[in-house]
């Protein structure tokens, strides 16, 4: 083989045997993060709604937006919470810790005990997570969207965020 044809040629297959390996590594889980990057999204309106309103909310779960007093109280919910509700925890700053029914009961216990503490709801969703998330965290204008249980993630979100923010309204 001529040397102008075998440079191009090694190189195809050495890029074919790395794209390989990263395909590989994608599929074992290896290089792949269970938590999405922390997302902040406001939705600045400070509508307080009564009874069953129709809220709709263009997130799931919601981060902020019209919401309904008087907020949830921390703790582990077997229910789902109203969106709206959810919103009004965030404003007395809770955090919101909630799982769709894809996690089962041990990934379940794992997530309470990573998320337990004062200023903390853990809860089943309302309804589906954008992109196909199975567990998703939120606090007032924050949300972190996990495929799956991630215990050092929970914990760190939970404990940046539980208590360190309250909405006022003036007027």
């Amino acid at each position: 083989m001529p040397s102008r044809l075998r440079t191009p040629v090694i190189g195809l297959f050495v890029l074919a045997v790395l794209l390989g390996v990263a395909a590989v590594a994608r599929v074992d889980g290896v290089g792949s993060r269970p938590c999405r990057a922390l997302e902040r999204v406001i939705d600045p309106s400070p509508l307080h709604v009564v009874g069953d309103a129709d809220v709709t909310y263009a997130l799931s779960p919601p981060t902020s937006g019209p919401h309904q007093l008087p907020a949830p109280v921390a703790g582990v919910y077997d229910v789902a919470i109203p969106e709206p509700l959810q919103v009004g925890a965030l404003e007395s700053g809770l955090v919101i810790v909630q799982y769709d029914a894809t996690v089962g009961d041990a990934d379940r216990e794992t997530l309470v005990a990573a998320a337990r503490g004062p200023g903390v709801i853990v809860a089943p969703a309302v309804r589906s997570f954008d992109e196909g998330a199975h567990v998703a965290l939120t606090a007032w204008g924050v949300r972190q969207l996990c495929d799956e249980v991630d215990t050092e993630t929970v914990s760190s979100f939970v404990g940046d965020r539980a208590g360190a923010y309250f909405v006022t309204h003036d007027g």
